[in-house]
């Protein structure tokens, strides 16, 4: 039996005979007013407290808003409340991050576990808000809970703040509350946008590298989980609020925060991960997403629908290998197809071009592994072209050889 329930059962303390002290702050209505730490300069944190949630308890706790927690072992699978204490303050309008620290406290609570629920409404009427497990700042060592929210004027807010239980082991201690003042996008900014993305082609073989490249792309930055995602699936879903619940829906990468707009995914094109097909992308932004575990994909995440922005889907074809654009542009061991020699390779300085077809005057590009174009020339007809390679960085380079519809593919490495 853990601490807590060992004091319920007895309702004393052995020492003394004395009631065990719950915090003032035990329940929803004697909650804290922590109104004095928000209103601060912008990225200025400001500190409460310490706090302590040492023999705190549960009556009068809310059954819903969190099912984050991580109880038994971390894994989320059975959430619990504990040893719950309670703060209210009041919206203002602004975006805050809320963080619960105990590093540098004497009797700081273990770990660092904390565990954070958010609320509107009125004690015994909450409506759940957000949701923590472990903050940002979270190590392998500490892990304090946080939160980052927008909040409305004159709103009445709440915050539940409990220990978490590893396999019965009740995180108890003091804390503090830190309150930081952060620039943020609301969902409803107009500027809020997936921004435009774009593909380095349209048809790829076998062992072609697919990049895509969003920019421009604005997203909320409401709720515990924001950010940018690109969706995968077998049809268009440009601007859908739900691509999970899309038939065509495949996947998605994990959740990107690229502060200056600009993102990029990488596919490596192989059969036995993506079959043959026409495929589509889509870059999706949203914000006051919630997540019970681990995220790994949109899948994970539960959305809120109005504040889910989705974009315009690029499409793509995996070209299957035996596809006539394939058949002998298939990169062999030295670099290059059997009609195409790229030597010495890897280069130092002068790359030899060598045309072994002798089809005419062709057009030589050369792009670097992010599809951009380095270099283009000319070869004549029955000639080797010389390329000096100095110039580049270090790295994998791709050589298109084309001369009317015929095409010629290699690759070669920059040391």
């Amino acid at each position: 039996m853990n601490k807590k329930l060992l004091s319920a059962a007895i309702g004393c303390l052995m020492a003394g005979g004395m009631m065990a002290q719950a915090p003032v702050n035990d329940d929803c209505a004697t909650a804290i007013d922590i109104n004095s730490l928000f209103g601060g300069a912008l990225n200025t944190a400001v500190v409460g407290g310490p706090y302590t949630n040492t023999n705190g308890t549960t009556a009068n706790d809310p059954i819903d808003g969190w099912a984050c927690y991580g109880e038994p072992g971390g894994t989320g699978t059975a959430p619990e409340l504990n040893n719950t204490v309670w703060f209210t303050f009041t919206g203002d309008g602004n975006q805050y991050f809320i963080e619960t620290p105990s590093l540098n406290l004497v009797n700081g609570i273990t770990d660092g576990d904390t565990q954070m629920s958010l609320y509107e409404g009125t004690c015994g009427a909450l409506t759940a808000l957000a949701c923590n497990e472990d903050g940002p700042n979270a190590t392998s060592t500490y892990y304090p809970a946080a939160i980052t929210f927008f909040t409305t004027p004159g709103v009445t807010y709440y915050l539940m703040v409990d220990g978490f239980s590893f396999n019965g082991a009740v995180s108890e201690g003091d804390f503090n509350i830190e309150v930081t003042m952060v620039p943020g996008v609301a969902c409803g900014d107009t500027s809020v946008t997936a921004g435009t993305s774009t593909a380095n082609g349209t048809d790829f073989c076998e062992g072609d590298t697919v990049l895509f490249t969003g920019t421009g792309s604005v997203y909320p930055t409401a709720g515990t989980v924001f950010g940018i995602i690109w969706v995968l699936s077998s049809a268009d879903i440009s601007n859908s609020t739900d691509p999970v619940n899309e038939p065509s829906y495949l996947g998605s990468t994990n959740v990107i925060t690229s502060p200056n707009g600009t993102t990029t995914v990488q596919l490596i094109y192989n059969t036995a991960n993506f079959p043959p097909n026409t495929y589509y992308i889509t870059p999706c932004v949203f914000g006051n997403g919630t997540a019970a575990g681990t995220i790994t994909s949109l899948a994970d995440i539960t959305i809120d629908p109005a504040c889910f922005f989705g974009g315009t889907s690029v499409m793509f074809t995996l070209l299957d290998p035996q596809d006539p654009q394939c058949t002998g542009a298939g990169i062999n061991e030295n670099g290059s197809n059997a009609s195409l020699d790229l030597y010495p390779n890897p280069v130092s300085n002068m790359l030899t071009i060598s045309n072994k077809e002798n089809f005419g005057t062709a057009v030589v590009t050369i792009t670097d592994n992010v599809g951009k174009t380095i270099d283009v020339l000319n070869m004549a007809s029955g000639q080797a072209l010389n390329v000096n390679t100095e110039k580049y960085p270090s790295g994998m380079y791709f050589i298109s050889v084309s001369q009317d519809s015929k095409i010629m593919k290699g690759k070669f490495v920059k040391k």
